[in-house]
């Protein structure tokens, strides 16, 4: 008796759609892999840009914020529904992958392209200027040196080995990045 219906039954139970039809969600893993990759994107590039940027953590965590929720503006059925993604799965694939990711690609695009250097010296040997800039809100006295200075070995030892020198520049995208070891 349901065989005269012309297959209408089949169609709602799921025989009729193909598995690669657009506007399926799929079960898939790769998304999940994505987002362990990010995940740890974000640690590392945490770890680099609070050591090399002068920026607050809590600008660094607005900045991801903005990433991760900006995947989130385009449409649902155009943008993760296409790639088979369920809507909490293409929630937190743009939290956890998406936003990290180009997160970090915006501070390498920071330390990598950035303007003149400027050489330092500290008052202290070893100091750490971001980690000292992020305590006080502001710059240790530092004393502005000539790579002439430096390279006359005023300094003490005139490359990687020398903790009283530092450099700075400004990065492409306004924040200042200390390009150590200060010495190009």
């Amino acid at each position: 008796m349901m065989e005269q219906r012309n297959g209408e039954l089949s169609r709602w139970v799921g025989g009729a759609r193909q598995a690669d039809e657009r506007g399926v969600v799929k079960d898939q893993e790769w998304p999940g892999t994505v987002m362990a990759i990010g995940v740890f994107v974000f640690v590392v590039m945490f770890w680099v840009g609070s050591s090399m940027v002068y920026i607050g953590y809590l600008d660094l965590f607005r900045w991801l914020a903005v990433f991760a929720f900006a995947g989130n503006l385009l449409p649902y059925v155009k943008s993760g529904l296409t790639l088979g993604m369920e809507r909490l799965e293409w929630f937190l694939f743009n939290l956890l992958a998406v936003g990290p990711v180009l997160w970090g690609l915006a501070l390498l695009v920071n330390i990598a392209v950035h303007g003149e250097e400027r050489v330092y010296a500290l008052p202290v040997k070893g100091l750490d200027p971001v980690r000292y800039w992020r305590e006080h809100d502001a710059l240790p006295p530092l004393q502005e040196v000539s790579m002439e200075r430096v390279r006359a070995g005023e300094f003490g030892v005139t490359g990687w080995e020398n903790e009283r020198l530092t450099g700075m520049a400004t990065g492409c995208l306004g924040w200042e990045v200390r390009t150590w070891p200060g010495i190009r």
